[in-house]
């Protein structure tokens, strides 16, 4: 046990007892210390500058380049921790290098004429950015390098994963609408299914050999920061030749706007009219080539 000096409060450990010790009420010059404890020790700190700030002369030189007479004012270990003198900048800077210091100079302008020189894109033609490790931008960089079967395998799988994750968070309402009149309307009727290849389509007319995709503003507007428009058009691309590569028909719906009830029975009457339509057509032609 360790008791206070002063007020006899008892401590299981020293460094309390210490810490009390130094702001006990019972301390006959308490308010002294809180008085300096207030002021944060400035004065202290004031004391101390004075004490440590060492004086300053004025020294007589004469320039190692022109001769010249000059003074220097410094503190006398700085003095003598000098080597060379001189009166200004221009007689400092024409100083006679040795020829290692010379190989140093030029080493290191070479480098920053490197670094300032300006590169332009070897594809677009578009300067590139300093920072920017090799000769193609960002946009140009991925049709020129080079990808092993094995790696295009890789990316071709990550990006279906990631379209189809997307697909899951991204279903709008007027998408989800007209899905559900597709159901209650159609027999055999499947929804966001990977079923081309990898690829899916929003609702899925097996009876029809359809897939139709109901395609928001980012089909069509910039709006995400990290994938480009260019990567989305190039995706609806391949997926609507894996549509077609597996026999159906990719039909497209733009929908740019926000829920709206209307918009899904229009373009429902509309796909029903061009269903309808379709089979019209095929059944006219199958009779034509019957007759002849």
């Amino acid at each position: 046990m360790y008791i206070c000096k002063y007020c006899g409060k008892k401590f299981d450990d020293i460094h309390k007892k210490v810490g009390h010790e130094n702001v006990c009420k019972e301390r006959p010059d308490y308010e002294e210390i809180i008085a300096k404890r207030k002021l944060g020790g400035k004065n202290a700190r004031i004391v101390q500058n004075k004490k440590r700030t060492l004086p300053r002369k004025t020294y007589q030189c004469v320039c190692e380049k022109c001769n010249k007479e000059f003074e220097i004012v410094c503190t006398e270990s700085q003095f003598f921790r000098k080597i060379h003198f001189y009166c200004s900048k221009s007689c400092a800077n024409t100083r006679i290098h040795s020829e290692e210091t010379k190989n140093k100079i030029s080493i290191s302008v070479q480098k920053t004429k490197k670094h300032k020189e300006r590169k332009f894109c070897l594809d677009c033609g578009s300067e590139l950015d300093r920072r920017t490790v090799g000769d193609y931008c960002k946009k140009c960089y991925g049709k020129h390098r080079l990808f092993t079967n094995e790696t295009k395998e890789k990316l071709s799988k990550a990006g279906k994963k990631s379209v189809y994750v997307q697909r899951q968070t991204k279903r709008s309402k007027n998408e989800i609408g007209f899905c559900e009149l597709c159901i209650n309307y159609f027999k055999n009727v499947k929804h966001n299914e990977n079923m081309f290849n990898g690829w899916d389509a929003d609702v899925i007319l097996e009876d029809y050999k359809i897939a139709i995709l109901w395609n928001g503003p980012w089909h069509y507007k910039q709006i995400s920061k990290i994938i480009s428009l260019e990567c989305i058009h190039n995706r609806d691309k391949i997926k609507i030749k894996n549509i077609q590569n597996c026999g159906y028909y990719p039909y497209i719906i733009k929908d740019m706007g926000k829920y709206n009830k209307k918009k899904i029975i229009k373009e429902f009457d509309k796909l029903v009219k061009f269903i309808k339509e379709k089979y019209i057509a095929d059944w006219s032609s199958g009779l034509s080539s019957s007759g002849s």
